[in-house]
């Protein structure tokens, strides 16, 4: 694909590493295979919202380093992995226990523990290659969006889990809107934005720097 752009348009400007899937391990049970040995649980959610993320904002950069003006990437995160378990979550994860134990009398709870963890990744990965690309000198700026609840089909009744909290989700339109900005805004290098409500705010520098060092 970069490929492709490169030779079609002759330079790829900006670059949008967004994937993502609900959760699909199951932490709490693990399963045996065939031979009733233990299988280890499943890395789809890793591969997808952590490995692709960073498989593709490496790939920007291999191709716009070639470019005198650089690139723009914005890396997509979320608000899972800034914090622990949020209330909604906990919400979905007894209604999912209670929905798959009415109907089989399994417990089968596949948590956000797997997503938690590919999108604290996502921000760990855009801190550590965003202070290698600017030790580089090279001319790209990365920037971590970390988006609130917000109405999309990774999870499949997201409308009635925010019912559950007394909450309403984003619109899908606000992130494209503030993925926009950082690709076009050259003053945004490093940022983290938090993004709740149709609200953003910048909070790599603004507050987790500062308590960095108040501590």
């Amino acid at each position: 694909m970069f490929k492709k752009a490169k030779a079609q348009h002759g330079h790829i400007d900006y670059v949008f590493a967004n994937a993502g899937v609900g959760p699909r391990a199951n932490y709490l049970v693990l399963e045996s295979d065939a031979d009733g040995e233990l299988v280890e649980p499943s890395t789809e959610t890793l591969d997808i919202n952590l490995k692709s993320v960073l498989n593709t904002a490496v790939l920007a950069v291999h191709f716009m380093k070639e470019q005198a003006e650089g690139g723009s990437i914005v890396l997509m995160g979320s608000s899972t992995g800034l914090g622990p378990l949020r209330a909604a979550d906990y919400c979905k994860c007894q209604l999912y226990i209670l929905k798959v134990m009415g109907a089989t009398g399994k417990v089968d709870v596949k948590l956000t523990s797997d997503t938690a963890t590919a999108k604290h990744g996502v921000l760990g990965f855009g801190r550590g290659f965003g202070k290698a690309v600017t030790a580089a000198g090279l001319p790209i700026r990365i920037n971590t969006l970390m988006p609130s609840w917000t109405s999309t089909n990774i999870l499949p009744d997201v409308a009635s889990i925010m019912k559950s909290v007394s909450h309403e989700s984003q619109p899908t339109m606000v992130i494209a809107r503030i993925a926009a900005l950082l690709m076009v805004d050259k003053s945004r290098n490093g940022d983290v934005i938090f993004v709740s409500d149709g609200k953003y705010q910048e909070i790599e520098k603004s507050v987790m720097a500062l308590a960095m060092t108040r501590s």
